[in-house]
């Protein structure tokens, strides 16, 4: 006779054999069964005339029956085969469909944090950039009352050719002032142009009380506005009054990997000097720099200020090193 071979569903693996075999002798009959598994089983004796297989993982059997009678031998029966269905949780295509639906809603939850981290910091950004210019317009009116009065003190004294060269450099750094506050970026190639300008009318405004020089080589790219004039005007009002030598301020541009380092440097009577009664709290306007360059950045720290120190331990000026990532000049 044929192999027979049934086929069992995973709900169905608990089974119960039942058989028998016809003998016209009085003596006791014997079994054995052997189960063959992927992992093959012994011989089992028994005298009962049903099996009980509980359980069973899925995968392929079968059963083999032999049968005695007395002290005979053996008698071998046909096999019976079947086979225990997987789940449908343990077949390969839902097993890839959980992986790719648990891939899918990743990739969701992914975009939608990124997407909310960007409006986030979308948000903050624009609110800095609020902040930052509600303080250049009070700022504004005090630099140009500054630049009136020492205007109108020049043509007091009757030095109209000086009064003429700082009006001139005076509607320069207007003009890019203005331009610079509708943007949001600005090239290096002009940054560097418009602290010129400024440092330029500081130094005429000052009566030429200071020197100064940019240290920069040719560098493409922009980088966000009003980010390093409030570094150059707290060296020249505050580190470089009262200084007995000359006084120097250097601004050094340097490129390091995608992003530019600036470093303002001077060598006037250090921070404490300039200002005793002055808070470790920072200023309001550090402070949004600060806040402006972490989101553009990426990076918590990108303003490092150091108090130089002389031979003697006394304080020969202070530097400021900021790190600016370029953008291309394309974006």
């Amino acid at each position: 006779m044929p192999e027979k071979r049934v086929e069992l569903a995973y709900y169905d693996r608990n089974i119960t054999i039942e058989f028998d075999v016809l003998n016209y002798q009085s003596n006791t009959l014997d079994y054995k069964y052997q189960l063959l598994t992927p992992v093959d089983s012994q011989w089992v004796v028994t005298s009962a005339k049903m099996l009980v297989f509980s359980a069973l993982s899925p995968g392929e059997y079968q059963l083999k029956l032999k049968s005695k009678i007395g002290f005979g031998r053996w008698v071998s029966s046909n096999p019976v085969r079947f086979i225990v269905i997987k789940p449908f949780w343990q077949t390969w295509w839902f097993v890839v469909g959980i992986m790719l639906l648990t891939m899918y809603v990743m990739y969701y939850v992914i975009r939608f944090s990124f997407a909310r981290r960007v409006r986030v910091q979308k948000s903050n950004y624009n609110s800095l950039k609020l902040e930052q210019r509600a303080l250049r317009a009070q700022k504004s009116p005090h630099f140009i009352f500054n630049i009136i009065a020492s205007f109108q003190y020049l043509i007091a004294e009757g030095a109209r050719k000086k009064a003429m060269r700082f009006l001139d450099l005076f509607s320069k750094s207007l003009r890019n002032l203005l331009d610079q506050s509708n943007s949001n970026y600005i090239t290096v190639e002009d940054e560097i142009k418009f602290l010129s300008e400024y440092i330029e009318l500081e130094k005429f405004r000052t009566e030429d009380s200071f020197d100064y020089r940019i240290e920069s080589n040719q560098i493409g790219g922009k980088i966000p506005t009003f980010i390093i004039q409030p570094f150059v005007e707290n060296a020249i009002k505050h580190g470089l009054k009262n200084v007995s030598l000359r006084s120097e301020l250097v601004v050094a541009f340097s490129i390091e990997a995608k992003f530019i380092e600036v470093i303002v440097t001077d060598n006037g009577i250090g921070r404490e000097a300039s200002n005793p009664n002055r808070k470790k709290k920072q200023s309001h306007g550090i402070r949004l720099i600060k806040e402006r360059l972490m989101i553009h950045n990426g990076e918590s720290e990108n303003v490092f200020i150091e108090d130089l120190k002389n031979s003697d331990g006394l304080a020969s000026g202070t530097r400021v090193k900021i790190r600016i990532k370029l953008k291309s000049e394309m974006e």
